[in-house]
């Protein structure tokens, strides 16, 4: 009998917990969180995310899973930078912090109805399952700036700075979209994504309501200190013949803007009239990279090139952009590809596209970034796979996700950031992944 009592009052606590954790989430219990946070998270996983096949297939954050394949598959720790990656991925709103071997060190989670209570920025945010984590930057004592994004919508749901135990700092409430910079003086820039309703008449083509893009500069502390609208730099540059080929636009985007990145000074050497500080830009609908004068917004250089729906473009030490080509690899074959030019000599230097057994194939998503060692950390999203790439286009290490869901476990969410971090930088003690 008192075993019968004992195991009826662990249920009945549990089931309250449970209960209690749909409550945090629906009502924006928000006070109650930090004592129900793991209620909170079962909770918003059991109801909101989709795990039947149609829901995975039409949100367009999980795919099939092209192996069984899991984990670290490959690692060559001497041409590696680092011993510590940071990703995001579909299946929960959270960065991990692994090792080499793909073991979690540390994890931040925080669901987007956990920091927002009421959001005016949303008028009607999606469901928990939609919402992840679209690009995190980490500080050397443990403090987190985490993006927020959904599968229904291209602009984003805002930036939020927490501390390493998953406590909001601050936010940032506007429509923030893909990459963002944090400067090393602190200051902060992002890509934020506005409504615009006034036709503008060198655009003939363009359908209203549409979505235009801004690059904002943020304080250290969250506050807006410039703003920069990036449709007004691009109508000023082009001519007329070269505006009409401009998508439409619409509430997908006329320029489509993913990732913002510092020009270097051996970039400023190769292009007239740029200068180091300012922002290289990558346009993803219009087609373009793009450099934006920082204190003026005007486009003193663009191009375009053999890239479709390219996410990433970065800047290296040799003064080259590196670019993740989403979709324009179909002539040979492929789909994505690693393309590195070099503006001064108006020529692709170095291409990567993977191999039959294992082409690069992300469409529209994927991102990567230049390491210290000038080797490149390539997110290929729609693969749940992240690899290092020397110089010599070598993968050095490679991790697909180990998460799967879906009848058979056939299918396999979508990795949005990995970044690389040196065990030095790094001031802070680790959770294990416990939180």
């Amino acid at each position: 009998m008192n075993r019968f009592l004992v195991t009826l009052t662990l249920a009945s606590a549990v089931f309250l917990a449970f209960f209690g954790g749909i409550l945090v989430g629906e009502y924006n219990a928000r006070p109650f969180y930090g004592m129900l946070g793991w209620a909170f998270r079962l909770a918003d996983t059991v109801c909101d995310r989709p795990l039947g096949k149609e829901l995975l297939v039409s949100s367009g954050l999980w795919h099939s899973a092209r192996s069984d394949r899991e984990g670290v598959v490959c690692k060559t720790p001497k041409k590696m930078y680092g011993e510590y990656s940071l990703l995001t991925s579909a299946n929960a709103q959270e960065a991990l912090l692994m090792d080499a071997d793909g073991k979690t060190v540390h994890k931040w989670s925080l669901p987007f109805r956990a920091v927002w209570e009421h959001p005016l920025h949303i008028k009607e945010p999606a469901e928990s399952g939609l919402i992840f984590w679209r690009s995190v930057s980490l500080y050397p004592n443990g403090d987190l700036l985490v993006s927020y994004a959904s599968a229904d919508d291209p602009r984003g749901y805002g930036l939020a700075k927490i501390d390493a135990q998953s406590n909001v700092i601050w936010t940032f409430d506007e429509r923030t979209a893909g990459t963002f910079l944090v400067q090393d003086n602190g200051k902060i820039k992002v890509l934020v994504k506005t409504i615009g309703t006034t036709p503008v008449p060198r655009l003939p083509q363009m359908v209203c309501p549409y979505i235009q893009d801004e690059i904002v500069t943020l304080s250290t502390s969250g506050e807006v200190l410039s703003r920069i609208n990036l449709l007004d730099s691009v109508v000023s540059k082009l001519d007329e013949k070269s505006l009409c080929r401009l998508p439409p636009g619409g509430l997908r985007g006329i320029l489509g803007c993913v990732s913002v990145d510092r020009v270097n000074e051996a970039l400023a050497r190769k292009i007239a009239d740029v200068e180091a500080g300012d922002m290289l830009v990558s346009m993803q609908n219009a087609g373009f990279v793009v450099v934006v004068d920082s204190a003026t917004g005007k486009i003193n250089w663009l191009t375009g090139g053999p890239w479709q729906q390219q996410s990433g473009a970065k800047v290296n030490d040799s003064g080259n952009i590196v670019i993740f080509d989403t979709d324009g690899q179909r002539s040979r074959g492929f789909a994505s590809a690693v393309i590195e030019i070099d503006p001064l000599a108006k020529k692709v230097v170095r291409l990567y596209i993977g191999d039959k057994s294992e082409p690069l194939n992300s469409r529209r998503w994927g991102d990567l970034h230049v390491l210290p060692n000038q080797n490149v950390l390539v997110t290929e999203s729609a693969a749940g796979t992240v690899l290092e790439l020397s110089p010599e286009n070598q993968v050095v290490w490679k991790w697909i996700n180990p998460v799967r869901a879906g009848k058979n476990d056939t299918f396999i969410p979508c990795v949005w950031s990995a970044t690389r971090y040196a065990k030095e930088l790094l001031d802070f003690d680790f959770n294990e992944g416990r939180i």
